[in-house]
């Protein structure tokens, strides 16, 4: 028997390991959504992964016409609407 005490460690040994793993499980979704992102980026014709120095790495007018009406965001000729 562990007694009172080792009991105790024990179930706190679990729920740090518990913690653990729900941290490590977040950080893996995070991982893959941020390889996702630079795939689809990649294929972007708005988005440059690799900058100059003096360039901006998203160009919004390269590709579409956008047109911003206070919160509201509209493409002009295309699909995103909000």
């Amino acid at each position: 028997m562990h007694g009172r005490r080792g009991h105790a460690e024990l179930i706190c040994c679990y729920q740090v390991q518990n913690t653990m793993r729900g941290i490590k499980h977040v950080l893996t979704e995070r991982h893959y959504a941020y390889e996702e992102a630079r795939r689809l980026a990649a294929t972007d014709p708005d988005i440059d992964l690799n900058p100059g120095p003096d360039e901006a790495a998203y160009k919004v007018c390269n590709a579409r016409n956008y047109q911003v009406n206070h919160d509201r965001l509209t493409v002009i000729g295309g699909d995103v609407h909000r």
